[in-house]
């Protein structure tokens, strides 16, 4: 399965090998159609997701639900775990401590494990409608997704997408901070402190950056860079769930 993944994840042409040292401002983006083949080749390979996830699919009532989260985390595992150099049975989640209580339920991340060849990344999954993003970073990472027609009902089309373009880039920033695993919504973001006719593109340590998706769906991620750039580069992949997995 390892060796099919390396010769499929091809971003702009060439493979985003776990060996290569990013600045703490690069984000891998992988971009996962959800079709029907990649449906069935993730119902295949459920046994590679964990037993929350499990629980969380078995909870879901909408069989296009069920397929859209197999899906996603089948594939997020596999990126994982190219990005260690492991094995995806070796890819093991566990939650960080919340940043309120201290309790098992805050961001998710990559446990240490003694299969993996490279340091654990930080990653972050979104799926809407028909597609999954994963985005993995050396550095904490969010990333926020939303269907473009989001906000059509009271506002015009551009105004739309002004608005869904900020709600992505909070969604990013809460879920690469932790915020997002937070069971308070008492202490808002940071983003309540920015003009809310604004699209910001930093907020402190946080570089925010738009991340090219099909029409249809307006995405973006948020990076954790010490300071060390202003601007987030993007490395750009499309993933084949379905050939990924060697089913034809």
């Amino acid at each position: 399965m390892s060796s099919m993944l390396m010769s499929t994840i091809q971003p702009e042409g060439r493979r985003l090998a776990s060996a290569i040292v990013y600045a703490m401002s690069d984000v891998e983006i992988w971009r996962v159609p959800i079709t029907h083949g990649g449906a069935a080749a993730a119902e295949a390979a459920r046994f590679l997701l964990d037993s929350e996830e499990l629980r969380r699919l078995e909870a879901l009532d909408r069989p296009i639900g069920r397929g859209e989260y197999l899906v996603a985390h089948v594939a997020m595992r596999l990126v994982l775990a190219e990005r260690l150099g492991c094995d995806p049975h070796d890819v093991v989640l566990e939650r960080e401590p919340c940043i309120e209580c201290d309790g098992p339920h805050g961001r998710p991340m990559v446990a240490e494990t003694g299969g993996a060849v490279f340091p654990a990344p930080y990653f972050s999954l979104s799926h809407r409608q028909g597609l999954a993003v994963i985005a993995v970073s050396a550095n904490p990472v969010g990333l926020g997704m939303e269907l473009a027609d989001l906000h059509t009902d009271n506002s015009t089309g551009a105004e739309s997408l002004d608005l869904t373009a900020r709600l992505v880039r909070e969604k990013a920033y809460v879920k690469g901070t932790g915020l997002a695993a937070s069971s308070s919504s008492a202490e808002l973001t940071a983003f309540s402190l920015t003009d809310p006719a604004s699209i910001p593109d930093s907020l402190g340590f946080w570089q925010l950056a738009t991340v090219p998706v099909p029409p249809g769906f307006v995405a973006a991620v948020a990076v954790h860079t010490l300071g060390d750039s202003k601007t987030v580069r993007l490395h750009v992949g499309d993933l084949d769930l379905a050939r990924a997995l060697g089913v034809t």
